[in-house]
C-alpha cells in the first residue's frame, strides 16, 4: 500500500498533466485560421479529457472541468451562463463517453490495440462529442458572440471535432502513457522489427516530413500529390513495427493536415 503522500504526488502529476496536455490542445488550435463563424476542423482537448478518464478514472472529472474554465476565461465576451454551458458540456462529455468505454470494457484496460478497443473507443467518442455538442450549441444559440448559427448544423460541426481530435489523438496517448509506465515499446508479447530498421523508418520519415514542408511551405506548391509518402510510412509502420511508432505518427499527420487546411498551405484547404 502506497503511503498517503505518494498517492497524493500521483494526483497532482497526473492533475497537472491533463491541464497542460488540454491547454497545450486548446493553444494549438487557437494558432489556426478557420472561416468566420465556423468551429474547428480538429479538437485535441476533447482527446485529452477522453483519455485522462479512461487511464485515471472519472474522478478526475474536476481536472477536466478546471481546464475547459482555463481555456473559457480566455475567450473575451462570453457571457457567464454561456461561459457556463462551454464548460459543463465537454467535462459531462468526456464523463459520459468515458463511463461508456470503461463500462462496455467490463474492467478490461484500453489499449486501443484491438478491434474491440477501437470500437468502444467510437462509441464513448461519438457520445462525448453528442453530449459536449449539445451544450455548446445551446450556448451559441442562446448567448451568440457573432452571427446567428444554425442549431443542427453547429452541433454536428462541434461533434465532428471531438470526434476528428479524439480518432486522432487518443490512441497516441494511450500508447505513450503504456509505454512510459511499462517501460517497453508495446504492452504486445510478439517480435517486431530489429533496431536498425525502426531507425530506418525515423530517418525517412524525417525526410519524408521535410520534402512536405519544403514544397508546401517555401515553395507554396501544392503537395495533395505527395501525401502518400507518410501514408506508405504509416503502413509500414502499422507492418513492422511497434503501435506506439503507428499511433503516435497519426496523431503528428493529422493535427499537421489540420493546420495546413486551416492556414491555406501546400493546396489544402478547410
Amino acid at each position: 500500500m502506497q503511503p498517503a503522500g505518494v498517492k497524493v504526488i500521483g494526483v497532482l502529476v497526473r492533475s497537472s498533466l491533463m491541464l497542460v496536455l488540454h491547454v497545450l490542445g486548446w493553444l494549438f488550435v487557437k494558432q489556426l485560421i478557420w472561416p468566420a463563424g465556423e468551429l474547428t476542423l480538429i479538437w485535441p482537448p476533447a482527446a485529452v479529457s477522453f483519455a485522462g478518464l479512461l487511464l485515471f478514472g472519472l474522478r478526475y472529472w474536476p481536472v477536466v472541468a478546471l481546464a475547459c474554465t482555463v481555456v473559457e476565461l480566455q475567450q473575451p465576451g462570453t457571457q457567464p451562463i454561456g461561459a457556463f454551458l462551454s464548460i459543463c458540456g465537454p467535462t459531462l462529455g468526456a464523463v459520459a463517453g468515458a463511463w461508456l468505454c470503461r463500462r462496455l470494457a467490463d474492467g478490461r484496460e484500453l489499449t486501443g490495440l484491438s478491434v474491440r478497443d477501437l470500437w468502444l473507443l467510437l462509441l464513448g467518442a461519438v457520445l462525448l462529442g453528442a453530449v459536449s455538442g449539445l451544450f455548446g450549441t445551446l450556448s451559441a444559440v442562446w448567448f451568440p458572440t457573432g452571427a446567428p448559427v444554425q442549431a443542427l448544423r453547429y452541433w454536428l460541426a462541434w461533434l465532428l471535432g471531438d470526434l476528428l481530435g479524439i480518432v486522432v489523438c487518443t490512441p497516441a496517448l494511450l500508447a505513450l502513457h503504456h509505454a512510459v509506465m511499462q517501460r517497453r515499446l508495446s504492452p504486445l508479447d510478439r517480435t517486431y522489427c530489429r533496431p536498425v530498421e525502426r531507425w530506418a523508418w525515423l530517418l525517412v520519415t524525417g525526410l519524408s516530413l521535410w520534402v512536405l514542408l519544403s514544397y508546401g511551405v517555401h515553395a507554396a506548391a501544392p503537395v495533395q500529390g505527395l501525401a502518400f509518402l507518410p501514408l506508405a510510412l504509416l503502413a509500414w509502420s502499422a507492418l513492422r513495427l511497434e503501435p506506439l511508432f503507428t499511433s503516435v505518427p497519426v496523431a503528428v499527420l493529422g493535427l499537421s493536415f489540420a493546420a495546413l487546411s486551416s492556414l491555406g498551405i501546400g493546396g489544402f484547404e478547410t
